[in-house]
Parts: C-alpha cells; sequence; structure tokens
C-alpha cells in the first residue's frame, strides 16, 4: 500500500510497441526486443490509447492491467503510415486512479530491433498526472518501409526515459505492430455500383482507386479477373493526390442470366515502381448473381372508392430496392421514384372513374420491364350530409333542438357534439339539449361517408326567480313578494301578472298559504319559485305542517314520476298541474293516513316544458317545479 504521492513509487507504465511494414519487409523477431515488466495492479496503467491521422489508426481503450505489466498487443492491433506523415496520440491512465502517471513512445525506425536511435523516442509526456496526454509525431522520411514495433510506457510519479527499464516498479508497457508504406502505394477501395445481383447482359465493372502514398499517383494497373478467369489489363493513368481516390470503369462484361460469378481486381506497377504495399492491393466480390429485368404483382384490378376519397395501387416488387416506375392515367404521365420496400402504394385521388396504366418499371441494377399494368378505379358518389333543424336553432334549458340529417335508402348516422363522438345517437334525428357545435357522417350501403358541416345550437338557461324563505306571519300580517326585474311575463298563483304582489291571509285565513310565480325572459324561457307563508296565531311555534314536503322523483321526468309526500297531515288532498301559462292540466286526489306517502302520476300525455305541481288541503298547499323532457 502507498501511503505517500511524494514519495517514488513504481509507476505503472504501459508500453505500447508498435509494428511498422514498410515496403513489405516482416520482422518476425519481436522477441528479440528488451522485455520489460511492472506491477499495474494498483491501477498504474495504461488504461486508453489512441492515435489519429495515420493511414490506418489504432484504438485500444479500456484495455486495463496487463499481466506482469507487459501488454502484447502487435497481433491485434496495427498501424499504417508513411514518410512525412504526422500522427496524433492520446493517452491516459485509469481516470478513476490516484496515482499519477508520466507516459513516453518510442518507434524502431530503422528495424534494428532495440529503441535507442537517435529520434526512436517519438514523444513524452514531459509531466505525469491522471488526464488525457496528447501529443504528435512525424515519420521521419528516412523510415525504412516495412514493419516494425512500437512502444509505450508509463511509470508512476516519473516520465520514463528507458525504453528497457520503467522508472518505477509500478508500470505498465504495451507494444503494438505499425507499417511504415513506401513512396508509392496504390490501392483498390471496393468496386462501385457493382451490387449483389445484377441485370443480365454486358454490365460495366467499376472499383474505387486509391493513393495511399505520398506523392502524387500518375499510373497503375488495374487486373481483374472473373471466375479466375482473367480479363484485360486496365491501364489507368492521371493525377491522383496522396490519399485521393477515382472511380475506374476497368472493363464489361457478358452476364449471363441464372449463373453466379465471382470478380477479383488489383493493382500493380504504381507509377512504374514496385508497390511495397500490398494488403490494400486486392478487392474481391465473392459472389455475383445474375437476375432478370424487374416484376410486379398488382394486389387488385379493381377498386372501388368513394368520391373525393384517395384509392391506393398496392403491389408487390422483385427486383433490387429501390424501384421506380411510370404510371398514366390516360392522359398525364406521372413517375414514382425511390420506392424502397417491396411492397409498394401509390395514393390517387381521381374525380371520376378511370384506368391507371403501370407502363415502365425499373430497379437499382437499371434493369428495366416494360410490361403493362393496369388498374381500373369506380367512383362512387358520397352521400349527401346536410343537418336541417326542425324549428328554431336555439332552445330553452329543459326543452330541446331537433335535428335531422339528410334521409337515404339504408344511410347509416353517427352524431357528433364539438368534435366528439356521441356514441349512442346513430339515427337520422337528434335532439339536441345542449349548446354546441353539432356534426352528422353520412354512411351509404357501400361505405361511402360524409361529415355535414357544423349547426351551432344554443340552449338558454331558465332565468332564475328567488321569493324568499318560506315564513310564518300574524294573519293580521301581509308581506311583498317579488319576483325580481328584467323578465317579459310574470304569471302568479294569485293571478297577478306583475313584479311584485302584497300577500296576506285573505282566502286561506289560519293556515299555510303557498305562493307560486312562472316568468319568461327575452328568449320566453320560463322560470319560477314557490314560497310558503303560514298565518297563525304563533308564529314564533313551529306547526305541523311546516314539516310538511314534497319531493318530485325524477326531475326533470319523461312523464312518469313518484310523488314523495313526508309529514303532510292525515286528511284528503288533491293534486293539480299546471301549464306555464298557468293553466290546469292535470288533477287527480289522494287520501293521505301515513307519515312518508309515495304516489305514482303519470303525465306522459303532457308535451315537454316546466310545470308547477301543487298538492292542496283546506289546511295547506305545496308546491314544486317538475320539468318534462324526452
Amino acid at each position: 500500500m502507498r501511503t505517500s504521492t511524494f514519495i517514488s513509487k513504481s509507476l505503472k507504465c504501459a508500453v505500447i510497441s508498435f509494428f511498422f511494414i514498410v515496403a513489405g519487409t516482416f520482422n518476425s523477431n519481436a522477441q528479440q526486443y528488451c522485455s520489460v515488466s511492472g506491477d499495474c495492479t494498483e491501477g498504474d496503467q495504461i488504461h486508453n490509447f489512441s492515435t489519429t491521422g495515420a493511414l490506418v489508426n489504432i484504438t485500444n481503450n479500456n484495455s486495463g492491467c496487463s499481466p506482469g505489466g507487459y501488454g502484447n498487443f502487435t497481433s491485434t492491433h496495427s498501424m499504417t503510415v508513411s514518410p512525412g506523415m504526422t500522427v496524433n496520440i492520446s493517452v491516459q491512465t485509469l481516470p478513476t486512479s490516484s496515482y499519477e502517471q508520466g507516459f513516453a513512445i518510442w518507434i524502431d525506425w530503422n528495424q534494428n530491433m532495440n529503441f535507442s536511435d537517435p529520434g526512436e523516442l517519438v514523444w513524452n509526456s514531459s509531466t505525469y498526472g491522471t488526464q488525457v496526454f496528447t501529443g504528435s509525431f512525424t515519420v521521419p522520411l528516412t523510415a525504412t518501409p516495412g514493419t516494425t514495433r512500437m512502444r509505450v510506457m508509463c511509470s508512476y510519479y516519473c516520465v520514463p526515459s528507458n525504453p528497457c527499464s520503467p522508472c518505477d516498479t509500478y508500470n505498465e508497457t504495451e507494444d503494438y505492430t505499425v507499417i511504415v508504406s513506401g513512396g508509392t502505394d496504390a490501392g483498390l477501395e471496393s468496386f462501385f455500383n457493382l451490387p449483389d445481383t445484377i441485370c443480365s447482359g454486358p454490365q460495366p465493372v467499376e472499383v474505387v482507386l486509391k493513393n495511399h502514398g505520398p506523392f502524387n499517383l500518375t499510373s497503375v494497373d488495374i487486373e481483374w479477373a472473373v471466375d479466375n478467369v482473367t480479363q484485360p489489363t486496365f491501364n489507368w493513368t492521371g493525377a491522383l493526390a496522396a490519399s485521393g481516390t477515382d472511380t475506374v470503369m476497368i472493363g464489361t462484361y457478358p452476364f449471363v442470366q441464372g449463373m453466379n460469378y465471382q470478380i477479383m481486381a488489383y493493382t500493380s506497377g504504381p507509377n512504374n515502381s514496385t508497390d511495397t504495399v500490398n494488403h490494400n492491393d486486392t478487392i474481391v466480390k465473392p459472389e455475383v448473381v445474375t437476375k432478370p429485368s424487374p416484376e410486379l404483382v398488382l394486389n387488385d384490378t379493381l377498386l372501388n372508392i368513394c368520391q373525393g376519397d384517395t384509392a391506393y395501387i398496392n403491389g408487390t416488387l422483385t427486383g433490387t430496392a429501390p424501384w421506380s416506375l411510370m404510371i398514366s392515367d390516360g392522359t398525364t404521365n406521372v413517375p414514382v421514384t425511390n420506392i424502397t420496400a417491396n411492397a409498394f402504394s401509390i395514393p390517387v385521388t381521381p374525380a371520376s372513374s378511370k384506368t391507371y396504366t403501370i407502363t415502365s418499371l425499373m430497379d437499382a441494377t437499371g434493369c428495366e420491364n416494360k410490361s403493362i399494368y393496369s388498374v381500373e378505379i369506380v367512383v362512387q358518389p358520397a352521400p349527401p350530409a346536410i343537418i336541417t333543424p326542425l324549428g328554431s336553432t336555439a332552445a330553452c334549458e329543459g326543452d330541446s333542438v331537433s335535428l335531422m340529417a339528410s334521409i337515404g335508402l339504408n344511410f347509416g348516422y353517427q352524431w357528433y357534439k364539438d368534435g366528439v363522438v356521441l356514441p349512442n345517437d346513430t339515427s337520422y334525428t337528434y335532439s339536441a339539449k345542449e349548446s354546441g357545435q353539432y356534426t352528422v357522417e353520412v354512411m351509404n350501403p357501400i361505405g361511402c361517408s360524409n361529415m355535414s358541416d357544423p349547426l351551432t345550437v344554443i340552449i338558454h338557461p331558465a332565468p332564475q326567480v328567488n321569493l324568499g324563505k318560506d315564513t310564518a306571519l300574524l294573519p293580521s300580517q301581509n308581506i311583498m313578494l317579488d319576483a325580481g326585474p328584467g323578465f317579459n311575463t310574470y304569471a302568479w298563483s294569485t293571478g297577478a301578472t306583475s313584479q311584485t304582489i302584497v300577500v296576506d291571509s285573505s282566502g286561506t285565513g289560519i293556515g299555510v298559504k303557498t305562493v307560486w310565480v312562472i316568468v319568461t325572459d327575452n328568449y320566453t324561457c320560463p322560470g319560477g319559485d314557490t314560497v310558503l307563508i303560514n298565518f297563525t296565531n304563533h308564529p314564533g311555534i313551529e306547526e305541523s305542517s311546516i314539516n310538511a314536503q314534497l319531493s318530485i322523483f325524477p326531475n326533470p321526468t319523461d312523464g312518469y314520476i313518484e310523488l314523495i309526500l313526508s309529514h303532510f297531515p292525515s286528511g284528503f288532498y288533491e293534486l293539480k298541474v299546471f301549464n306555464q301559462s298557468g293553466k290546469l292540466v292535470y288533477s287527480e286526489n289522494y287520501h293521505i293516513t301515513e307519515v312518508l306517502s309515495r304516489e305514482i302520476v303519470d303525465l306522459s300525455n303532457l308535451p315537454d316544458g316546466m310545470y308547477i305541481m301543487q298538492i292542496i288541503s283546506n289546511e295547506m298547499s305545496r308546491s314544486e317545479k317538475v320539468i318534462i323532457v324526452r
């Protein structure tokens, strides 16, 4: 365990040796380089190492600690350079380590199995740390072409100066292979535009030529063969700068449909000299399959669509993507390009029935099929979709606006409010009970549909009236009731039509008097309220009739209601129902003997609207509003 970072400790060194291949001579005696060892188990290691700027670069990150502090990567990692080239390096110890490392790099430029010659220490970090160290070196013009070695070393808390002896026992060394190319190096990158399958017949064979050398390439021979049969040599001439590429057609070959071919090409004699680096010369296309022109199979040759809809001409292509085709409607030819999937779909929107024809089909290989493929499209008319209001488009709360859609034989319907589907409303009529924008989708038996324009419905809220709380008075007293200003009409249970009335005990004497009012607003919408006035000699004492309650369920109703009579004194009562004009439209007599009584009332014969329901005895009365809506 290291107790101080100020005491010199073994610095883990990673020594990276690179083999360089220059012009062809491969030195297999890597074991003759001086051996090194160290201890990197505590994080003194070359964790990341990489190069950029070379013809072929090395990346060896997260390499960890090598056994015995030495990692030989000469067989797995190599770099290719050329004389005069500048190479950038990046190296770092374990980022999480607290042990600072110094680094140095040596290259055996003259391939004499050591790193002691002048110029072979190509870079050092000049200090130590855990950060990323970067730098660069230039390949000497005198570097011997062929394969040689590079060594990278790190040591704890010092900068290595001896490639065979780290400056601390905590260190790591890594060796790599490097290839030094000669002055001229031409090679082939790939075949150009040569897919795995091609059309039969004479086809061009093209390659991508690259200048891997440091000087201009002015000439090179490109040899090639098909199924090991040598083809005429192509003699390339030009001016290709270092690292430049050129696409070259080296000849044509008569490919036969259904046959498989292997094609090989390589360079020789760049600039009329020997090519000392051969690993990049040759390219091979192991299998090329010839094929016929692309084919097309249509899913349908007859399509029925609705007017205004889009038809899709669907089919399946064989051949090589992408495809292109020409489609005609008899008047206009339209190209469809860059079809990348075998299954294709072409949208068309004819205004009337017509036939579409595919007159040409071509795939990526350039093969063309000029067979004729036709699709007949029959355009069916869409059904009309118009909303007609049956009366006004405005109504009062509790009422509804009746809407009717266009009618047709076996038409289907779907209503919407504010763009939201009304799931159970699929009739040709609809009763709108809420304000909003209503639309209807109309569908004919063959599946064509049409959406109507929106129709605005307004449901006016019922006017609000408040006559105050129920009260008790002496028989000699009276009270003024005010239904409120601003209404068009007033209809009191007393027969008055003014905004206010004065109520006393006349006609009632001792007992409860029920007073109600119905008003209408500017939209003729009705509203109302009811108040109970108990004329009694003891207004401060609650009498039994005051506890009587009249409840109606449900309310609003479709016409069938249940009266719930609670705490009504035993006796005979008359039920009266008045419409909004104050006209009696229903009456019935009851004999109440129980504290809680329930009665069923059938008002289904009355039209939709608001009504006043009043139950009366000789001693008292109660009133409630009821709304009938269907």
